[in-house]
């Protein structure tokens, strides 16, 4: 298995395998497309800026961003989050709490909507 370097513009760090997996393309409607390889970085960065792409499990997962109802309840969940787990003010301290991180973990890309 060759390894590929972290996509430019990410400081993880992490080297991400490339592996014999089959890739696609799922669209906001749920439509897919098959590639003939695994996902790549390449493919990530060649999407839009208006959507956000994912690697899991070899494919190139593709969303539209969120949606405003969603974006309030992202932050809403955050501010909540920061003061116990990043400040320490009521809880433990010491988190970084993040909103939309770009996580390499193996051979995924990944962009939950929070991460601590």
């Amino acid at each position: 298995m060759d390894d590929q370097p972290p996509c430019p513009g990410s400081d993880s760090g992490v080297s991400i395998p490339s592996g014999p997996r089959s890739g696609a393309i799922l669209g906001s409607m749920g439509q897919s497309r098959s590639l003939t390889r695994p996902a790549t970085c390449d493919d990530l960065l060649a999407l839009p800026e208006h959507v956000v792409g994912e690697i899991i499990g070899g494919e190139l997962v593709v969303s539209p961003r969120p949606a405003p109802r969603h974006a309030v309840a992202t932050s809403v969940l955050g501010g909540e989050l920061g003061p116990p787990y990043h400040s320490g003010r009521g809880g433990p301290g010491g988190w970084w709490i993040l909103f939309e991180p770009e996580l390499h973990l193996d051979a995924d890309v990944l962009v939950p909507d929070l991460a601590g």
